[in-house]
Order: structure tokens, then sequence, then C-alpha cells
């Protein structure tokens, strides 16, 4: 895997700095500071490590604040910025993703990062890891990360604190010399590798590419599989199954397999009073985690299915998926409330083809109270009583729109499937939407 600091390196945010540290220090009064005259004398201010670099002409705690307001202002004018990717990286950056992977490790916010990247690059050529300013530790500790657990092999920055970051942290040091800094700071860094252009990067991206282990390429991949109840979640989730080799991953039977070996868990299934049986959000949160961690040590596609339930779920949900470099893609089904109340009054479950009462059985024409499949005797599901469906709906349409605004303000895709058509056309309108964002899937590939 190879790690690329954002701004000055992917993206060239240069005229954004230097307005932004001209509007900080007018804003705070740093007179001392030097007036920039323009992008070309950021090499100016950007030596070693940044706060350090401003005591040449104020105190460190005020360079820290300095920069902190900087890192505001630049996150609140990145909506003007004229592009994203710089369009040499765009086509390495997407083959990178495709083969032997690649993180981004910056000091700009997520959200910002996040929505640059997705103006040029599809989901599946997203990085796998993204790390910010919003996430705890500083860059060598994240590098260190990235190396023991992804296998980070080269950090590729624009300033000689960069190089030491990457020093610090074990991995190859290549510095480019089109960014912040200036070409003959960087050459005192020492760096292992010095571009000069966007197209010198390309091209080694590339070479590392070729010297990657065929072996070693894939990715893990998450699927959040949501809707109301009647929606067809459940069959969705079977075709899912069958067309890759999903596993599937609900809460509460997870929640089960844990408490037989964690009495944490087991006191937390016991001493549950929600209505609908939900497990508190601090409970579900720490299993979901450890289902992503054990999932993103291999391939193929982890389907979460009727997950996050809930906005601090969802919350949580995005940093583990940050954490872990799963890839992730949220397919929602949508239908009236009428035809979910339909569906749910008029649902049975066969207890000998589906011992867990998923999946809905179709009845025999000649008697309808026995499985078409096996001739076993059908039954109600106790979450399709009317007065549980009743609220089980309610606490969906509660909870899905906040999740759903999260969800999309951070940068990840969302997409919302009709499920108020005949079912083969729900799951070929999911399956192909599924195809497009995690290419290519195969049967069994998990």
């Amino acid at each position: 895997m190879l790690v690329f600091d954002f701004d000055g390196v992917l993206h060239d945010s240069r005229h954004r700095a230097w307005r932004c540290y001209q509007a900080a220090r007018a804003e705070m009064g740093l007179w001392d500071l030097p007036d920039l005259a323009g992008p070309g004398d950021l090499p100016l201010i950007y030596q070693g490590v940044l706060s350090a670099s401003l005591t040449r002409w104020i105190g460190y705690e005020v360079a820290e604040r300095f920069w902190k307001r900087h890192a505001e202002l630049t996150a609140q004018t990145a909506v003007d910025e004229p592009s994203g990717i710089i369009p040499d990286l765009i086509a390495p950056l997407t083959e990178l993703a495709a083969g032997p992977g690649y993180a981004v490790v910056t000091g700009s916010h997520r959200i910002t990062v996040r929505a640059l990247l997705g103006r040029d690059l599809p989901e599946k050529a997203m990085p796998r890891l993204l790390l910010s300013r919003d996430e705890p530790g500083g860059k060598t500790d994240k590098l260190c990360a990235l190396r023991d657990r992804y296998g980070a092999s080269a950090y590729v920055g624009d300033t000689s604190s960069d190089v030491r970051h990457a020093r610090a942290a074990g991995l190859k040091a290549v510095a480019v010399a089109y960014g912040y800094a200036g070409r003959d700071d960087l050459v005192t860094s020492e760096p292992d590798h010095l571009l000069a252009t966007p197209a010198d990067l390309s091209a080694w991206c590339r070479a590392q590419i070729a010297d990657a282990d065929p072996v070693s390429s894939g990715s893990a991949d998450v699927v959040l599989l949501l809707g109301p109840p009647g929606s067809g979640k459940s069959t969705l989730a079977a075709a899912f199954v069958e067309e890759c080799g999903a596993q599937v991953f609900r809460l509460r039977e997870f929640a089960e397999r844990q408490a037989r070996t964690d009495p944490g868990v087991a006191r937390a299934m016991a001493g549950r009073r929600d209505p609908l049986g939900w497990l508190p959000d601090d409970v579900a949160t720490v299993l979901v985690q450890r289902a992503l961690h054990r999932h993103a040590s291999g391939h193929g596609v982890l389907l979460l299915e009727g997950y996050p339930g809930t906005s601090r779920q969802a919350r949580a949900l995005l940093r583990d998926l940050s954490a872990t470099g799963c890839r992730s893609v949220a397919l929602e089904l949508s239908a009236p409330d009428q035809v979910l109340r339909h569906r749910i009054a008029h649902r049975v479950v066969c207890p000998r083809c589906d011992p867990q009462r998923r999946r809905p059985a179709t009845r025999r024409p000649d008697l309808l109270r026995c499985c078409a499949a096996c001739g076993g005797e059908l039954e109600r599901r106790m979450n399709d009583a009317p007065d549980v469906a009743a609220q089980r709906l309610v606490r969906y349409r509660q909870h899905a729109a906040p999740i759903r605004a999260l969800w999309q303000e951070s940068g990840f895709t969302w997409h919302t499937v009709d499920a108020d058509q005949e079912q083969p056309l729900v799951v070929a309108a999911a399956l192909s939407t599924l195809r497009s964002q995690f290419a290519p899937l195969s049967k069994g590939r998990a």
C-alpha cells in the first residue's frame, strides 16, 4: 500500500492556502508573520514542522492556534476550489485502488478531503483509508499503524516535515517538488525520491503497481443494506450471498454468538429494556467493530443487514470503516408504508426450511397454511405482529433520514432502490448497483 499526503500532492490547493494564510494573519492580528504576495511565497513558511517554522516570528502556542484557524478557513473555502484531483493522478489512483491499494494521511479535515476526492474519483477508486486531522494521533503514529496493519511501504508528501514523518515510521520517503515547500528545503531533507511534476509521480505510482505482489491486491468491501420492515432486506441478502459469496452480518445473531464467550455481551443481552429488543448503542458499536476488524484482514463483501439503526451507530461505523480501510456503499430499499404494511400482514415463514425465520415462504396453492417447498406448516414471525410491526416502522422512519444525511455528508455513496416492485426486479436493480461499485464481483469471492 502507498500512502499520500493530500494538499500539495494529490490536490493543488496552493491558492486557497495562500488566501487563507493572509485571512488568518489579518483576523488574528499577527502582523509579525510575513505578508505573502502570492502562492509562490508559501515555501517561506512551509519549512519543517509547520508550527516550529513560524516560531521565527511568533510563539509556538500562537502558531498552533494560527494553523488551527488556517485549517478551519481552508475547509470552509474548499467548495470554491475549481478542481479536485490533479488530472495526471486520477488514472494511477484508480489503478492503485484496484491493485495494491492506497491511503491518504492529511492535516486537512476529513469531510473536505472526501468531497474533493469525490469530484474526480468514483467510490471504487477512493482510498481504502483516509486519516485526517479529525482522527486522534500524530502523522507518524498514523503512518506506523498503516505500516503494521496494511503493509504500507511509502509516504508521498510535499514538505521536509513529511519526509521526517516517513522516516520515523520506517517508510520510504517520497517528496514532490510541485507542492508547498521549496525544492531546496526538500533536497536538504534527503528523501528517497524527489519527483518534479505530477506526471513524474504518476509514472512512479505505475512502477510500484507493476512491482506489487498480485496476491496482495484486492480489498474488503462493506455493503450497508437498509430499509423498513417488509422492504425485502433478507431476500436481497440471500441474493447477495448467491451473487458474490457475501458474508451477512445481523447484529442480534452476532450478539447471541458473542454472548456465549463474552460475559459483558451476555449481560447486555439479558438486560435489554428496549421494547423492540434493540441493544444499547455502545454495545452495538463494539460488536460491529469486532466484525469489521475480522473482515478487514481478508477480502470479499461483508453485508450489514439493517445496520446502522441510529445516528450514533452510523457515526461510529464511519470511524470504523475509515480505521479498517474497507470500501463501503449503502443500499436503502424504499417503499410506501401502505405497501409495507400489506406485505407484513400477509407474509409467513417456514421454520423447517428457514429455522432462523428470515425469508418469506411461498404458500401451497391448495393448502395455504403449508410451505410450497417442503409441505411444513407455516407461521407468522413474532416481529410481524401488528403492534410490533407498527413500532418497527415508526422507529425506522425516525432514524432513517438522519442516518442518510450523515452518510452523504461524510462523502460515502448512498443508493436508494425502489422496493415497490416485483422482487426479481428489486434484486436485479440492487445487484446492478453493487456491481458498479465493487467490480469485478465473482461468486465465492469472500
